[in-house]
């Protein structure tokens, strides 16, 4: 199955994803695939954000900030997102989870990238229009579909042990 109706799939029901996903057996590779595909993707996100400010504000110049959203999204992001990989992880295995976290991981990266196409959207109104309500309302539904995703991988991981 391709990877856009895969993200179409977990807007629907996130769990058959997930399972799919975590039957392939522990693959590093595709974790990290997918935290440096989301954290690219939040990068082009935050491009049209980034054009504003700097039409708006001039003092910093557009490619400081390109460069400091670089930095951030595609180096320190993902291990951030390791890091809470692994401490949900660790939570589960407290309440009966599964052993590895490896399954921790792909929920929290999985729901990551399938937000990701939802915040370039939200990217586009709120660096087209400004700070509108709308731009607002859509940010919330992404972070709201993120936690939709991540729960329901995160049940998925801990029904499989």
């Amino acid at each position: 199955m391709s990877i856009s109706a895969e993200i179409v799939d977990s807007y629907k029901n996130a769990r058959p994803v997930i399972a799919r996903k975590l039957a392939q057996g522990p693959r590093e590779d595709q974790a990290l695939a997918l935290v440096m595909g989301a954290s690219g993707l939040f990068f082009v996100a935050s491009i049209p954000g980034n054009l504003r400010a700097a039409a708006i504000n001039p003092d910093v110049p557009l490619e400081a900030r390109l460069s400091g959203a670089l930095l951030a999204l595609l180096f320190i992001a993902p291990l951030i997102f390791y890091v809470l990989a692994g401490i949900t992880g660790l939570i589960l295995r407290l309440f009966g989870g599964p052993k590895g976290l490896y399954g921790a991981r792909i929920a929290l990266f999985w729901a990551l990238f399938c937000a990701a196409p939802l915040a370039l959207l939200q990217s586009l109104i709120s660096g087209f229009l400004g700070p509108v309500v709308l731009a607002s309302a859509i940010g919330i539904g992404v972070f709201i579909v993120f936690l939709y995703i991540w729960i329901m991988g995160l049940t998925e991981v801990f029904k499989q042990t």
